[in-house]
């Protein structure tokens, strides 16, 4: 049932940027990096190049950032 799947919301700070991920079901479904320096937060696609239902493997490097140009 989805409503009994697993939310789990990991975050790693290391010493450039914060690393947001937020996994349901064990599958990611947002990874957002917000850089210490100041520059924007961009978010970093899943494994499978959409926004959500992909998995977050360790060469993040490799895959499509995006921007969000408008905040309101």
């Amino acid at each position: 049932m989805p409503g009994d799947q697993k939310i789990e919301r990991l975050q790693q700070d290391g010493s450039t940027v914060q690393i947001d991920e937020l996994r349901v079901g064990g599958q990611t479904q947002a990874i957002s990096v917000q850089p210490k320096l100041p520059l924007p937060a961009y978010q970093v696609l899943p494994e499978d190049g959409t926004r959500g239902n992909g998995t977050f493997e360790s060469d993040a490097s490799k895959r499509p950032s995006v921007w969000n140009i408008f905040n309101f």
